[in-house]
């Protein structure tokens, strides 16, 4: 998959250039709003109204390439969005598991390392960049973060989210 296009651009309000990343709705996300992007993309749903629209080819002519977004509530999802830097804490991530799932100590399937296991629906928050492929194809994730039962301190805990193309959450990791 091809990384997204940056551009160093001024604030509107003047300051420092910050980097923003070009984005554009994926075809199952076509009932978002601004306040929804910046929560999945950013980290941080307040960032909504530092979200820039991309009305034309970059240039260094002096035309107008990028526009602020008005009125806020109204976006078409065939734009391509210009994202201000993610929020601290933008490292995270949520979903919701679609069967009974083990949280476990370490990211190995075995009998002694299963902490808890997941009702159907229980909503898990993981680490982004924690997300890695063992050697079996299982895609493993640190939800140390979750609101799990009886955690101890100073623990780090994690789930397999998928097993090769068997995706287990919804949405998908």
């Amino acid at each position: 998959m091809a990384q997204p296009k940056k551009y160093l651009l001024t604030p509107a309000g003047g300051g420092a250039p910050v980097w923003y990343t070009e984005y554009t709705l994926p075809p199952n996300a076509r009932n978002k709003g601004l306040k929804d992007i910046a929560r999945e993309q950013l980290g941080d749903e307040k960032l909504f109204v530092n979200i820039l629209r991309k009305i034309g080819p970059e240039n260094n002519q002096g035309i107008k390439w990028f526009d602020e977004i008005t009125p806020k509530d109204r976006i078409d999802p065939n734009w391509t969005f210009l994202l201000p830097p993610a929020a601290s804490g933008a490292d995270l991530g949520k979903f919701k598991i679609k069967q009974r799932m083990a949280v476990r100590t370490s990211p190995r399937i075995e009998a002694g390392n299963v902490f808890f296991e997941g009702p159907p629906e229980t909503e898990y928050t993981f680490k982004k960049s924690s997300k890695f492929t063992d050697a079996n194809g299982l895609v493993w994730v640190d939800v140390t973060q979750s609101n799990i039962p009886r955690k101890v301190s100073g623990a780090t805990y994690w789930m397999c989210v998928r097993e090769g193309n068997i995706a287990r959450t919804d949405p998908v990791v």
